[in-house]
């Protein structure tokens, strides 16, 4: 078939359209780096260094900044008044007076002046103990142990008797560092991503004392640990990697290497569901106990002591009352009874002052209230910390 002249001539003149614009498009990448000409070469140079300068820029600036933080953070003054190349020797100068390490012993970190008096934990003198032996007398005098010292304490026992109190209260009385973790912080459902938490949790820990200069014992407490280091009996294990990377970190935590002030305190009420791996890596398995007559009265009259009080109560009678109840039971029965003032109160006149607490209201708010810690709890616990405790 033959074009008519006129579709042919309007297709001539659409290809001359584009060759002459990619003949434009040639010419303008030729004029800009065309080496066959003098004054492209030159052009080609100026851009190179154009852009070698701005990358020099870029990476100056960022070592700026890194510098100055880091100097910011060792607490060097008047960061901005000196440049880089001067504070980058000061940091660094700096750096090498605040070794942490001398042959191993920690020497840097503020020893605690006395040990912690517990004031808000009641009993649990083996819980106690363990914590001031494994952390705070090395802290003092970490010249006497040159065999090393406990890392690693497990805190086992009924629900509401205080395990997460007493950790959280030596951490404050000693000014150290507590990070609580538990299973959801560390459990993800993304593979790897599980294991990566635990190995971020003690690098960031250990990076304190390496590079941050930390002078403050850091305790991670791990709270139901049983959730995370429970057995496996049959099915996929799909947190074999997340377990054994944490053995692995517990076993790095002792004195292979060098003395660091970092400590792992866990919980527990349901000890026998621990892997016996897990249950070995801990020094110390602290079985704390439900509180005796003597304990329970003396924590009616700690949770007692900013109320006001009738003076006929007494606390003998109140904790043979309470046999059974756990500490956190005990707290209630306190709380139950100071709310008894708060209903007359309501009930007569809203702009009354409250009456004293008296002992009707305690034994009101115990007969209202049963232990909610069963007998075969406490039994099952107690078979298993005789023969896996270790004070």
């Amino acid at each position: 078939m033959r074009q008519c002249k006129k579709c042919k001539k309007d297709k001539m003149e659409i290809i001359d359209l584009l060759n002459s614009i990619s003949r434009a498009n040639r010419n303008a990448r030729i004029d800009k780096f065309d080496i066959c000409r003098p004054c492209g070469i030159l052009e080609r140079e100026e851009e190179q260094s154009w852009e070698d300068a701005k990358y020099d820029e870029e990476i100056q600036s960022e070592r700026d900044y890194r510098v100055r933080w880091d100097a910011r953070r060792m607490g060097i003054k008047n960061v901005d008044n000196y440049p880089t190349e001067m504070l980058e020797k000061m940091v660094e100068d700096e750096k090498k007076m605040r070794s942490e390490y001398k042959k191993g012993v920690w020497n840097v970190v503020k020893s605690p002046e006395e040990s912690p008096s517990f004031r808000s934990v009641v009993g649990v003198s083996d819980g106690k103990k363990a914590i001031v032996d494994s952390v705070v007398r090395p802290l003092q005098r970490p010249d006497l142990y040159q065999m090393g010292w406990n890392r690693c304490i497990l805190l086992f026992g009924p629900p509401g008797t205080g395990k997460t109190l007493l950790a959280s209260d030596a951490a404050r009385e000693i000014n150290a560092e507590f990070i609580e973790r538990d299973a959801a912080q560390i459990n993800s459902k993304w593979v790897g991503e599980s294991e990566q938490n635990v190995a971020r949790l003690f690098n960031d820990s250990r990076n304190k004392f390496l590079n941050l200069g930390s002078k403050r014992p850091i305790i991670i407490f791990i709270d139901e640990v049983d959730a995370l280091f429970g057995e496996k009996k049959g099915g996929c294990d799909y947190g074999v990697e997340m377990r054994n990377q944490f053995l692995k970190e517990l076993d790095s935590l002792g004195d292979k290497n060098c003395n660091l002030p970092l400590y792992v305190i866990a919980s527990t009420n349901k000890p026998w569901n621990l892997d016996f791996a897990f249950v070995r890596r801990f020094q110390k398995r602290v079985h704390v106990e439900m509180p005796d007559k003597t304990g329970r009265a003396e924590m009616l009259k700690l949770h007692t002591n900013e109320m006001n009080l009738d003076s006929s109560i007494d606390f003998s009678y109140l904790s043979e009352m309470c046999n059974g109840y756990s500490g956190s039971d005990l707290k209630n029965v306190c709380r139950d009874a100071y709310q008894s003032t708060i209903d007359r109160v309501f009930e007569s006149d809203v702009k009354s002052e409250l009456d004293p607490v008296s002992e009707r209201d305690f034994v009101k708010a115990i007969e209202r209230r049963n232990p909610s810690v069963s007998n075969e709890v406490i039994c099952q616990i107690e078979e298993w910390s005789r023969a896996n405790k270790a004070n």
